[in-house]
């Protein structure tokens, strides 16, 4: 059973992007763009795909 939202999209996807993007701003991630959380949190969830 896949839950999504309103846009279709998978709601663990779309919280697991969130988390990411929450602990590169807070936890002050200094690397490059391609480098964060959540590039790499995307990037795995679309080889899952």
């Amino acid at each position: 059973m896949r839950f999504v939202n309103q846009f279709g999209q998978d709601i663990r996807q779309e919280r697991t992007l969130d988390v990411a993007f929450w602990l590169d701003i807070w936890c002050g991630w200094r690397g490059g763009e391609s480098h964060g959380r959540y590039p790499r949190a995307r990037d795995a969830l679309k080889a899952c795909a």
